[in-house]
């Protein structure tokens, strides 16, 4: 078994990878789909995010990334883990600072709609749990753009590629940006089938 079935069969035996043809789900888009995953569930242990940033760092390991982040809430778990993978893999050559970016502007404090540390001139990965339509990704895209940090998006991690809506082929196509997905659709079906008695 290759390390991306295992991580992938980990997904199903967490029930973080459901399908059910009987009962449809339904996503934040408002669309219907017989599948759901459920990546908070999936990073919420430990273990599970050593799992998924090992496989992700060595997708985007070469790319000269210094920031790694996204929306929250979906890409906080995601690269808080990936940073400090990074950091223990590379022997801490590599020290990614982490950004966050909020749906909207805090309302006190210093009103601040990314958090963390993104800086001028940053080489920027953005991240997200799961990628569908594509459109949480391209909110963080157009923030970055909007913060006036000189900050270039050439790359996006996905952890799961739902592999509809043309959602990748949208963004590589409108956005220049390169898509790297840890997991797609059909590698979860196949673990799921796979483990079926």
């Amino acid at each position: 078994m290759t390390s991306k079935e295992s991580l992938a069969r980990t997904f199903v035996e967490t029930k973080a990878f459901q399908w059910d043809v009987s009962k449809p789900f339904v996503l934040a888009s408002g669309v219907k789909s017989e599948y759901y995953v459920d990546c908070r569930r999936f990073l919420s242990d430990p273990a599970n995010c050593s799992l998924i940033a090992e496989a992700a760092y060595s997708l985007v390991a070469s790319l000269g990334i210094t920031a790694v982040g996204g929306l929250v809430l979906g890409a906080v778990p995601l690269s808080t883990s990936l940073a400090i993978i990074a950091h223990q893999i590379s022997g801490g050559k590599e020290h990614w600072r982490t950004f966050m970016i909020r749906k909207e502007p805090k309302g006190y404090g210093l009103g601040n709609l990314i958090e963390g540390d993104l800086r001028r001139g940053d080489r920027t990965l953005v991240v997200d749990d799961v990628l569908t339509s594509g459109k949480s990704i391209v909110r963080a895209i157009e923030s970055i753009a909007q913060s006036n940090l000189d900050v270039k998006v050439d790359h996006v991690l996905v952890l799961v590629d739902r592999q509809e809506q043309n959602g990748r082929q949208q963004l590589e196509r409108e956005h220049g940006v390169t898509v790297h997905s840890v997991l797609t659709l059909e590698e979860l079906k196949a673990a799921q089938i796979a483990l079926r008695p």
